[in-house]
Formats: C-alpha cells, structure tokens, sequence
C-alpha cells in the first residue's frame, strides 16, 4: 500500500479539475499514479525557495558535527571516538540526500577516499544547485 501525503492529493485533485488528459488517463493504473504522485511532490512541492533551505540545512549541519568534532576532541579522545561513531549515519544520509538532489548517486561520497582533491570535489558537488528531474 502507498501512503500519500495530502498535498499530494490536493494537487492531483486540483489537476484533474484542470482537465489535464494525461492525469485522468494515468490515474487508472495504480504504479503510473504512484509514479505521478511521486514526481508532483518533487516538482511542484519543492520550490527554489525550499531547495536552497535544504542546502543550507546540510551545511548547517555539516558546521555541527565539526565544532562539535572539535569540542569532543578537546574533551578526551573516548569522547571524540563515540561522537564520530554517533554522526558517521546521519553524516553519510545527509551527503546522500544531498548528491541526490543534484541529480548525483549517494556513491560519489566515495570519491572523497582521494586525499584532498576527492575533498575539494565533494564539496563542489555538495554545494551546486538542486536540479530538478524534468
């Protein structure tokens, strides 16, 4: 069973009293609507607007677990270990989400083994603009 949020259907209604043909003909088969649902809650839902905010959330983010990294270290090298252990998921999810907003595989993050320049590169991509799936 696919749950959709509400929004979702208010928009899909709010098509379907538009008259939009290929909407109604899509509604009848339930994967063609749930592909539907899914791409009107990515474009339409998301504004610019939105889509920075959650550039600016990760690098909010990634600010976090450094000066926190900081401030573990400084405590004791035990604290800085169980820090590291308790980020590592969401730090890798966050990355993830992000190259998959710019249209990029969650598999880039492996590019940053390369000693300073899969840095560099990493954070070029983590910064770039949100692309839409048109």
């Amino acid at each position: 069973m696919i749950v959709v949020p509400r929004e979702c259907e208010n928009a899909i209604t709010k098509q379907w009293q538009k008259g939009d043909e290929m909407l109604l003909k899509s509604a009848d088969d339930k994967s063609k609507r749930a592909a539907l649902l899914e791409e009107l809650q990515r474009s339409q839902l998301l504004d610019p607007h939105q889509k920075k905010w959650l550039r600016e959330e990760l690098m909010r983010f990634a600010l976090f677990c450094f000066l926190g990294g900081l401030a573990a270290q400084s405590i004791s090298p035990t604290v800085s270990i169980l820090f590291s252990l308790g980020t590592i998921l969401p730090i890798i999810a966050a990355a993830t989400r992000r190259l998959h907003d710019t249209n990029r595989s969650g598999w880039w993050q492996l590019i940053s083994l390369i000693p300073i320049v899969g840095w560099i590169i990493i954070v070029i991509f983590l910064a770039h603009e949100s692309k839409s799936d048109v």
